[in-house]
């Protein structure tokens, strides 16, 4: 009994905070599933927010996709089409390479009617072909004085640029020849060296500026050259004819020519390893094959006085750099509307003045 009242008594003192610490049980167990519930409906919120933003995406993905296929497709084509267009090309430049060849042969041959007609049509053919390919076709003649001008009436028919380095021909007929085709251009020039070009051009100028300057002084002129140039160097010409002009302000087309007539041409091996007897610097055994050595000496009437004007060349390369830069000024006038002039003949004083030096 005492032990029951002990009981009673423990649990009478207990219960309060029984009853407390279930209320508190109770709270806590309310705030946990309110705390789900919130949980659950944010999960909900997120799950039906998510679900727009998944099809969007989805959306975005398919449509992606459907681009990078047609963008694939496209590429597939254009792969396609540039293999294509390399062995039209490949057939193209091949053609073009057969016509060169032909057409080298031709002209070698061309002795009879039959012959220049296939000439003809070898220009035509190779004219097609830089077309096909999107080249511009210029010709570079260096052949003979006798060659040259049926060279131009060949080039002046088929509308083909040409550069006219070949010396001793009828400027004014290859100047003409060109203005009657409406389709040609050309630079003709006796000297295509830029530096001997630029000298001639000073020469020409002080002639005009100055004539008369030397008056009373002898002129003389030595040019050497390799033995297989067989005309008097058009550069030496004309840069007679503008000395004259400096030695008599009077002086005319006659004067002009019998100074012309008295240049004295080396063509013999003996002769220009000498130097010709001091009119002229030796000539490097290395460079008798190829080599342009000038002197012009204007001597005062009592030997008093004595000038000289030289220039001594070895090799051709300086004449290829400036052949080089003449095809080019060309082709960018046929091909480029705003570098077109109008003219149709140049020279290399043009080249130089358009300061397009490659």
């Amino acid at each position: 009994a005492a032990r029951t009242k002990d009981v009673e008594d423990a649990t009478t003192r207990h219960e309060p905070e029984r009853v407390r610490r279930a209320a508190t049980v109770e709270t806590l167990q309310k705030t946990v599933d309110a705390e789900r519930a919130a949980v659950e409906e944010l999960r909900k919120a997120v799950l039906e927010a998510g679900g727009d933003d998944v099809k969007e995406a989805d959306a975005r993905a398919a449509a992606a996709q459907k681009a990078f296929e047609a963008a694939k497709t496209a590429f597939d084509d254009l792969v396609r089409r540039a293999k294509a267009a390399r062995k039209a090309l490949a057939k193209a430049t091949a053609a073009k390479a057969k016509a060169e060849a032909d057409l080298g042969a031709l002209l070698l041959g061309a002795t009879s009617d039959a012959a220049l007609d296939d000439v003809d049509a070898a220009v035509a053919e190779l004219a097609a072909a830089c077309a096909a390919t999107n080249q511009t076709l210029v010709a570079v003649d260096y052949t003979v004085p006798s060659a040259c001008g049926p060279n131009a009436e060949l080039y002046a028919r088929h509308g083909v640029a040409f550069v006219m380095g070949t010396t001793g021909g009828d400027a004014a007929a290859l100047a003409a020849t060109v203005e009657r085709s409406p389709r040609c251009r050309a630079v003709i020039a006796p000297n295509m060296a830029r530096g001997i070009v630029a000298l001639q051009a000073a020469v020409e100028n002080a002639a005009r500026d100055f004539p008369g300057a030397f008056r009373g002084y002898e002129l003389a002129v030595v040019e050497s050259h390799q033995s297989t140039k067989r005309d008097t160097s058009g550069t030496a010409k004309a840069v007679v004819a503008s000395l004259v002009a400096l030695v008599d302000d009077r002086a005319g087309a006659d004067d002009a020519a019998d100074a012309v007539a008295a240049i004295r041409r080396v063509r013999d091996a003996e002769t220009q390893l000498d130097g010709a007897g001091g009119e002229l610097q030796a000539v490097p055994e290395a460079n008798l094959a190829g080599h342009a050595y000038h002197t012009y000496s204007l001597t005062a009437p009592d030997g008093s006085v004595r000038f000289e004007l030289r220039h001594n060349v070895n090799g051709r390369r300086i004449y290829a750099e400036g052949t080089a830069d003449a095809v080019l000024f060309l082709a960018r006038r046929i091909n480029d509307a705003a570098a077109s002039d109008g003219k149709r003949v140049y020279n290399m004083i043009d080249v130089l003045k358009s300061g397009e030096l490659y």
